[in-house]
């Protein structure tokens, strides 16, 4: 069942509404996003794993992803509940749960390393759940999604699509392009390291999935046009 999720994913033909958006499309790994969002619009929703390297853009693409489809991403990490029970709970109900109209959702298990073996073993029934009855699409991220203690996830009958650390030019010209020079100077070596979070502690800036900035040659010129109301205070660098 494993394997023909999986081919459903990379085989079937991408819907017109799949185009993302044009932050994803700089960073690489659109043909993989691209899956994850027909996959999302499927029904019956089988639980989806997105894996790959620390910092390619797992959690930050799918935010930026959801709100392109115009769904709200429910999150859920490791440390949230008071125990695996009450974490289990609340991510079955939530998926049980007919969102509002217009107002469709994704639940998410983000960091699955994050949760205890015990609170992975209790999630082993709730992943295999594919019910048409369900509301809610579940998505699971992790980084590696081969190791060992992530044998959960692979027992589980999901689909999974893997992502890939975006080149390390790629990664320079995203961050270039969006912060002024004097703060990129700080991170530019650092994407040498291929890893998006990396750099954005760096800079001590959240990753930029905005627009890229507008560059204006002066001072003055920035400060006319911010007056004007012809750029904002993200394009004012």
């Amino acid at each position: 069942k494993a394997a023909v999720a999986s081919s459903l994913l990379t085989k079937a033909p991408l819907a017109l509404d799949t185009t993302l958006p044009k932050t994803l499309q700089e960073l690489g790994n659109s043909k993989a996003w691209k899956s994850v969002a027909l996959h999302i619009r499927s029904t019956p929703h089988v639980p989806l794993v997105v894996w790959g390297p620390t910092g390619c853009g797992k959690s930050r693409g799918l935010e930026v992803l959801m709100k392109h489809m115009a769904h709200t991403l429910v999150a859920f990490d490791g440390i949230d509940g008071d125990n695996a029970h009450q974490l289990l709970q609340w991510v079955s109900r939530s998926r049980q749960m007919a969102p509002a109209e217009g107002q469709a959702r994704v639940v998410l298990l983000e960091d699955f390393e994050s949760f205890t073996p015990t609170a992975r073993l209790a999630f082993a029934s709730e992943l295999r759940k594919c019910d048409p009855k369900l509301r809610t699409p579940l998505v699971v991220t992790c980084t590696q999604l081969r190791a060992p203690d992530m044998r959960v996830l692979t027992n589980s009958k999901m689909a999974d699509v893997r992502l890939v650390a975006p080149p390390r030019d790629v990664i320079y010209e995203f961050f270039n392009a969006r912060t002024p020079p004097v703060v990129m100077a700080r991170g530019a070596e650092l994407c040498a390291y291929r890893d998006l979070r990396r750099v954005a502690n760096a800079l001590s800036i959240p990753i930029p999935f905005g627009a890229p900035c507008v560059r204006i040659p002066s001072s003055f010129e920035a400060c006319r046009l911010l007056f004007k109301r012809r750029i904002t205070t993200e394009e004012w660098v």
